[in-house]
């Protein structure tokens, strides 16, 4: 006997970006079982936890929070963090990132980052963004721009510019 059976998605990724949480919904009539559901799952996904969910949720929509991780090679540690780690406090709030981000057409540009933070773990460097969302291409283009300041190619009060659209995004900063 057959089931009928929907799933829904809390998000996407780009290319080459590893998801770690993703929220998964399934509708399902048969009684939910992990074990059974990961065992028919490939290597490098797992199923975690299950619950039941309120009505009408949708996970694209109604996360409450998103986050990031992105893991940055050896040339983070020549850079002054200071300076990184003070610039990427200007991008905390809600702002509209259109300049930071790769257009797409209709699409709210002001989003918000809750927290935005740069950490060496004993030389492995890794910042950590945590928003409502993410348009697209926005944290690999943050990641750029910060890596550009804390190099000293790019003055920092350049944030500021480009958040309020006064200047656009310098050339180079491409995810």
């Amino acid at each position: 006997h057959h089931s009928t059976q929907t799933v829904q998605l809390s998000g996407r990724t780009d290319r080459g970006v590893h998801s770690i949480g993703q929220l998964v919904m399934i509708t399902t009539e048969e009684q939910f079982n992990i074990d059974k559901i990961n065992r028919h799952l490939p290597d490098d996904i797992i199923l975690w936890a299950s619950t039941k969910a309120p009505p009408n949720f949708v996970p694209r929509y109604d996360v409450l929070m998103r986050h990031y991780r992105y893991y940055l090679d050896k040339s983070w540690a020549n850079l002054n963090l200071d300076v990184v780690k003070k610039t990427a406090a200007l991008l905390i709030g809600s702002n509209d990132f259109s300049q930071l981000a790769k257009p797409d057409a209709g699409r709210n540009t002001i989003t918000t980052i809750l927290n935005l933070s740069l950490h060496d773990y004993n030389g492995t460097y890794f910042l950590d963004i945590f928003g409502t969302r993410f348009l697209w291409k926005l944290v690999r283009k943050i990641v750029t721009l910060l890596n550009e300041i804390g190099n000293e190619v790019i003055k920092p009060e350049v944030i500021n510019d480009i958040l309020s659209g006064q200047k656009a995004i310098p050339s180079g900063i491409q995810p």
